[in-house]
């Protein structure tokens, strides 16, 4: 079962990183000769047409120097076949016709996902999930203004605002409309002209 090697954007490039063995000794590493970018084929969830182009992929055979170790690289940002590349899609990459201690193999290598997992639109920075999966919002970290038609009927915990959770002439005259008042007679009067006795 080939690795997953988690979900990027389409700006990011994906490495993908295997090694090869030999046949007589799997504890041996050997070398992997005529790999080359042709020879990675990349497939789109599940489907059996590669990616046509061999464009953004590039191969590290015994990277850094070191036998048996190498490195696949694949460049989401090249659109050679356009519109591969996608959001909500998951890749699966393999290498065919390449030779490992005198054998020719084909093996897929790794899996790789774009946009299918939520994550933060900034680099570095966590997103608050629930344990049920739902993913939370922490007020004190939103900009802009909420409207009253983006406040959900009920949203607020019977008892949550109180006079105590409102600050001692928080509701002035200024933050009154200038027809305030008389609403406000209206509602109480039912929009008559009565006067009120004690």
């Amino acid at each position: 079962m080939p690795d997953y090697h988690g979900d990027y954007d389409t700006t990011e490039t994906v490495r993908i990183p295997f090694n090869t063995f030999s046949s007589d000794d799997p504890s041996a590493s050997v070398t992997i000769t005529n790999l080359a970018a042709a020879d990675v084929e990349i497939h789109k969830d599940g489907g059996t047409t590669q990616r046509s182009s061999d464009n953004g992929v590039t191969v590290a055979i015994d990277f850094d120097g070191v036998t048996g170790q190498h490195l696949v690289s694949i460049d989401l940002s090249d659109n050679s076949d356009a519109g591969f590349y996608a959001a909500g899609s998951r890749y699966q990459v393999r290498i065919e016709g390449t030779t490992v201690d005198g054998a020719t193999i084909n093996a897929w290598i790794g899996t790789f996902s774009i946009g299918c997992v939520l994550r933060p639109t900034t680099d570095g920075r966590t997103l608050d999930v629930a344990a049920t999966g739902e993913a939370g919002v922490d007020l004190g970290n939103v900009t802009g203004a909420l409207s009253g038609g983006e406040l959900a009927v009920g949203a607020f915990a019977a008892g949550a605002i109180t006079a105590a959770a409102i600050a001692a002439d928080a509701i002035g005259a200024s933050e009154l409309a200038a027809d305030a008042v008389t609403e406000i007679r209206d509602a109480i009067t039912g929009g008559g002209a009565r006067c009120l006795h004690r």
